[in-house]
């Protein structure tokens, strides 16, 4: 794995259990698109925190092509009639990791912290009904490339 995958990746672990906020963009709080942001600009990246949701990070990354295997920190979209509305992490083996389960009776850190719903957490199932496509973190391309 290339090393700024695996920073990527173990940053994002170490997000697990931190409470999902809509809206919320790190480091206390996250949605799904802020989290991705997030980390991004922690591992040396682009700060795309103010502008960027999983529409645009959709839009912005490249999907893999048939029988191109997803490596560690890329992206998993999820939605419904090719509308985004949630982004994941793929790790390994079929793992993702999302901050999800936020709603909108969660309006502030002190409610999203009560919500033990709504946290980052892992998946073992990375396509469920919702689910649109995976794309290339080339983001993460980028950061190998410069290093």
């Amino acid at each position: 794995m290339s090393a700024a995958r695996s920073r990527f990746c173990q940053l994002a672990v170490a997000q697990l259990g931190r409470p999902v906020l809509w809206g919320a963009r790190g480091p206390e709080a996250f949605d799904c698109s802020g989290l991705v942001a997030w980390l991004l600009r922690a591992v040396g990246g682009p700060d795309l925190r103010a502008t960027h949701n999983a529409q645009k990070l959709h839009d912005e990354t490249r999907l893999l092509l048939p029988g191109e295997a997803p490596l560690p920190g890329d992206l998993t979209f999820y939605g419904s009639d090719g509308k985004v509305t949630h982004v994941a992490i793929w790790l390994a083996g079929d793992r993702v990791l999302s901050a999800d389960g936020a709603t909108s009776r969660a309006l502030d850190l002190k409610s999203a912290r009560a919500n033990e719903n709504a946290r980052v957490r892992l998946h073992d199932r990375p396509f469920r009904r919702d689910f649109l496509a995976m794309h290339r973190n080339t983001y993460l391309d980028v950061l190998d490339a410069v290093s």
